[in-house]
């Protein structure tokens, strides 16, 4: 736990020197794994720099949100916490007052999201709803959303109101889903809540990806939708022709007795 900026650069000159003191800990890593080994900067994706004053920047916007007369309420909202970092500073010059945001390092608002997941899972924070979290993720209009149109739950061409209402709707719909298949053992192995499935959502293009598994995903999820479509226009070709299958056969056999017919003569 660290309660201020020296706690930071204490732990991280900590770290320096257990790499050096003491190699025989990390077997064959390399030295960039052993940096990595404790404390992954890239454990969410590309990393970017922070500059060197980071960690008392972090502190100004912890005092910001009056993190202490927070926890004395009990765990904080989740929607409440995330509006809160992220509302952005007054435009106006007669307000001074100084928001989180402002000394937040490169955190927008889909890091701050998962920052207050992440929260969630201590006393801190609030557990989100299913049906809450399916409306951040259609606000956020990122790396799930994108997971839930590659899997032909959300249509590519909504938009606005329309593809926040649908996000919501299939995100709630294939929690549900996936809660009704999985057994308690599986669940509870995988740590299964919708945080984990938001996750989970934002990697299904990296799991269908032909950088990961060739083309296969792809293939596999295209083959699906094309044998959907055939079966569709099969059942509007049924419904469509007047003739069913008796009719043929009689039509069948009309045309071989005229065809013997004209043989005889």
């Amino acid at each position: 736990m660290f309660t201020g900026p020296e706690d930071v650069r204490n732990y991280e000159s900590g770290i320096q020197q257990l790499l050096e003191e003491s190699p025989e800990l990390f077997g064959t890593l390399t030295e960039t794994q052993r940096k990595h080994f404790f404390l992954h900067h890239k454990i969410y994706g590309q990393a970017n720099p922070h500059p060197e004053d980071w960690p008392e920047r972090l502190w100004q916007a912890v005092d910001l949100t009056g993190w202490e007369d927070l926890m004395s309420q009990g765990p904080a909202d989740f929607q409440a916490l995330h509006k809160l970092w992220t509302k952005p500073p007054s435009r106006s010059k007669k307000i001074e007052a100084k928001v989180p945001s402002q000394y937040l390092p490169k955190m927008g608002n889909l890091a701050l999201y998962l920052l207050c997941a992440d929260l969630s899972y201590t006393c801190a924070v609030a557990k989100p709803s299913i049906e809450l979290l399916g409306e951040m993720i259609a606000k956020l209009n990122s790396g799930a959303v994108n997971g839930l149109q590659t899997l032909g739950l959300v249509s590519a061409d909504l938009a606005g109101k329309d593809l926040k209402d649908s996000v919501q709707a299939k995100f709630v719909w294939l929690f549900r889903e996936l809660s009704g298949r999985l057994s308690e053992e599986e669940k509870g192995s995988m740590g299964f809540d919708g945080v984990v499935l938001e996750h989970t959502l934002c990697k299904v293009g990296r799991f269908l990806g032909e950088s990961t598994y060739g083309n296969w995903g792809f293939r596999k999820l295209k083959k699906k939708r094309k044998a959907a479509e055939v079966e569709d226009d099969e059942g509007d070709d049924d419904e469509d022709n007047e003739e069913g299958p008796s009719s043929k056969k009689k039509k069948k056999k009309a045309g071989s007795k005229k065809g013997k017919e004209r043989a005889t003569e």
